[in-house]
């Protein structure tokens, strides 16, 4: 691979990465393929600077496209293969009649019709993650560049970890330099990845909480209507069971917090390690590793 030092720096932009002259607003033609798209340049107009941004366009139906959903789907395949095997006891209240518990339930659900609905559900819910996180992301990234924060600072939440890696390792020729400056653009380019996932997984976490409140007090209101002495509950029992729920609710928001700031420790920590052992490929394995432990 060519080194970047071959290139001649440009009087803009960042050192030793040739670009375009653009007037106000162009494209950076990135060294050896190593970006998948082109990034806009986009002139700060307080010192006449371009900083470089992902070109990540606000679209809804381009986060629909083809290539997007089939990714989805495979990564759903693939995560749904490894609990394929395990049966939660809560979806099969999914598919049964409105009781509050199962083994009331006069009639036997079909075991195929069963694991169909199970994993339909499933592999839909993982898919329609999939996609908020992604569009969340592009949403999270265009809000920053236009409104709250400088290009200069979009620039550094935005980078390429794996290119910024090699340009490190090239400017310095030592990994370990490399690896100890890559620490905090790693942390900077995980910051809006890792609140992407955690306002989704927020967001599904409160809605299965408000509909499996609805889902109780309707259950409950049809059975004392049917029968008011077979579910005797008094307003302490009640408030008891809510706070319960309500503990459990706190919980998971808690867990997904939690996971987005392992996940942007370990994640910057791996890509560091990466580049250590191997910049490039070492740096792509170590971040991967980083994040995964992120939700163990």
């Amino acid at each position: 691979m060519a080194s970047i030092s071959s290139y001649h720096p440009s009087p803009i932009g960042h050192a030793g990465l040739h670009m375009r002259q653009p007037s106000i607003l162009g494209y950076m033609r990135p060294y050896n393929g190593t970006f998948l798209h082109p990034l806009p340049i986009v002139r700060d107009p307080a010192n006449q600077k371009y900083y470089e941004f992902e070109r990540s366009p606000i679209s809804v139906p381009a986060m629909f496209s083809k290539n997007n959903l089939l990714f989805a789907l495979v990564k759903a395949l693939i995560l749904e293969g490894s609990t394929l095997g395990v049966e939660d006891p809560k979806n099969r209240r999914i598919i049964q009649k409105k009781r509050l518990l199962p083994s009331e339930s006069g009639s036997q659900i079909p075991k195929d019709l069963h694991v169909t609905v199970i994993i339909g559900s499933r592999l839909a819910l993982r898919v329609l993650r999939d996609l908020s996180i992604q569009f969340t992301r592009i949403t999270l990234i265009w809000c920053l560049r236009e409104h709250l924060i400088s290009p200069q600072l979009a620039s550094k939440m935005t980078k390429n970890i794996n290119a910024s890696a090699m340009r490190k390792y090239d400017r310095t020729m030592s990994r370990v330099h490399a690896s100890l400056d890559l620490l905090t653009t790693a942390l900077m380019s995980l910051l809006v990845p890792m609140t992407s996932i955690m306002l989704v997984d927020s967001a599904l976490s409160t809605g299965e909480y408000l509909l499996r409140a609805f889902r109780r007090k309707r259950i409950l209101d049809a059975n004392r209507r049917a029968d008011p002495s077979a579910f005797p509950m008094t307003e302490e029992q009640a408030q008891e069971e809510k706070a319960i729920s309500r503990d459990d609710f706190n919980t998971q928001i808690s867990r997904h917090i939690t996971t987005a700031f392992k996940g942007m420790l370990l994640g910057a920590v791996g890509y560091a390690v990466g580049t250590l052992i191997k910049p490039g490929v070492g740096t792509l394995i170590g971040g991967f590793i980083g994040e995964t432990m992120a939700v163990f």
